[in-house]
Order: structure tokens, then C-alpha cells, then sequence
């Protein structure tokens, strides 16, 4: 009896942890919903840089880990805000944290802005490239994000085709290879 009623306590404590922890992230998504981009930012900037009031619960039940969501949520804040106050290299500073982290939407970010084929902001406005173009390394990160294997890999399978066809064969390979590698690392050595 005693057990079970540890152990429903224990189960009980996780809940509420998670609850608190996915509290401030829905928090941050209001604000970032609501336009008030410094609110969203102040609100997941903490999440983002390890700094979770509840360092125990960055992932909930291994289903949802707030870290690199928020990181890539800052990295997007910081890239697409519509108010003038963007700022691409803290951006990119994220979206490279949350894809060595295994977000995909961050790798796919990165292939993009390696291959310097830069979709429009908000406003349309074609925006400047920020790396100096790299086919080998836009074709690895959209490799590594088409592995994740979600909803998304239809889109990133086509940039990989039109990638390639800017491409050697030999780079090509290297490009494959350089994805096999950054996979097996869990995302640690991917050539940046």
C-alpha cells in the first residue's frame, strides 16, 4: 500500500512539473502569437539557454523538450520579426544549438540559409544570405532534417533534388557523407 501510494505521489509531482513547465512555454507561444515579440523572447530566452526554473523537466516524459523548441523559437523570433528588429547571427546562433539539439525545423533553417535560397520574410522582402553559399553543407543539414522522417520530408526532399543540381557528384557524396556522420553523432560533428 505504501508503495503504491509513493508511487502515485511521485507520478503526481511529474505531472504537475510538466504542467508548470509547458505553462511557460504556452506562455511565450501567446505572446509570440500576440506580436510581442521582446514578451516571447524574455519568456522562452531562459528555456532556450538552459536556464528552466525547473531544470529537472526540459523534457516531459521524453515527449517534448522545451530547450530546443525555445531555441528554435528564439532562433525564428530573431530571424522573421516583423517589427525591425531583426538579428540574423543571434539567430543563427539558435537554429544551430536546436539543430544540434535534433530539431529539424532549425537543420532545414540552416540548409536554406547555407544554399542561400532564402525564402521572402513576412513582408516579402527577399532577405540577404548570411553564410556565403554552401552546397555541400545546405545539402548535409536538409539530409539530416529529411531523416527525421516527419511531415516535412516531402518539402525537404525536393530542396535536396534541387540542390543537387547545383552540385558535383563528388560533392554530392561528401555531402552525403558529412549527413551520415552528423547523424551517427546525434548531431555533434556536423560539419560546423
Amino acid at each position: 500500500m505504501l508503495k503504491r501510494l509513493i508511487a502515485v505521489a511521485i507520478f503526481g509531482l511529474l505531472i504537475y512539473l510538466g504542467f508548470l513547465a509547458t505553462g511557460e512555454f504556452r506562455q511565450g507561444q501567446k505572446f509570440l502569437d500576440g506580436k510581442f515579440y521582446d514578451k516571447a523572447l524574455a519568456q522562452w530566452s531562459p528555456l532556450a539557454n538552459g536556464e528552466n526554473k525547473l531544470p529537472v523537466i526540459t523534457t516531459v516524459f521524453g515527449l517534448f523538450d522545451y530547450e530546443t523548441r525555445s531555441q528554435q523559437k528564439v532562433g525564428s523570433i530573431y530571424m522573421h520579426r516583423d517589427d525591425g528588429k531583426t538579428n540574423v547571427p543571434e539567430a543563427i546562433k539558435f537554429f544551430n544549438r536546436a539543430a544540434a539539439n535534433g530539431d529539424e525545423i532549425s537543420q532545414f533553417t540552416l540548409a536554406q540559409e547555407y544554399s542561400n535560397s532564402i525564402a521572402p520574410d513576412p513582408k516579402g522582402k527577399i532577405r540577404e544570405a548570411h553564410f556565403e553559399k554552401d552546397m555541400v553543407i545546405a545539402h548535409m543539414w536538409a539530409t539530416v532534417a529529411l531523416e527525421q522522417k516527419t511531415k516535412k520530408s516531402r518539402k525537404y526532399q525536393k530542396y535536396i533534388k534541387m540542390y543537387e543540381q547545383e552540385m558535383s557528384a563528388d560533392d554530392i557524396a561528401k555531402a552525403k557523407s558529412l549527413a551520415k556522420v552528423c547523424g551517427e553523432s546525434s548531431f555533434q560533428n556536423c560539419g560546423y
